[in-house]
């Protein structure tokens, strides 16, 4: 988005935790950064940890934070020109 010239923010609108749940929970208001003990605790930490090896090469470094983020949604702003 930068690239294109855009002004962008990456909110996380539900997390995967804290107990996996085939329909998760959407956080009201939507977060920049997840809050260890708010957004998420150690059994969604311990989830990431077993889940982890089978990701692919390119995801398996990511912060457990950002793969703890169950949705996701971008909102963008162009820049102004000139």
């Amino acid at each position: 988005m930068r690239q294109m010239g855009y002004d962008a923010k990456l909110h996380i609108s539900c997390t995967i935790g804290p107990v996996y749940r085939a329909i998760p929970l959407e956080m009201r208001p939507h977060k920049l950064k997840l809050e260890y003990g708010v957004d998420y605790d150690d059994q969604a930490v311990e989830l990431i940890r077993q889940i982890r090896p089978r990701l692919q090469p390119a995801y398996r470094s990511l912060p457990d934070e950002d793969l703890l983020s169950g949705s996701i949604f971008l909102s963008a702003r162009k820049r102004a020109s000139g």
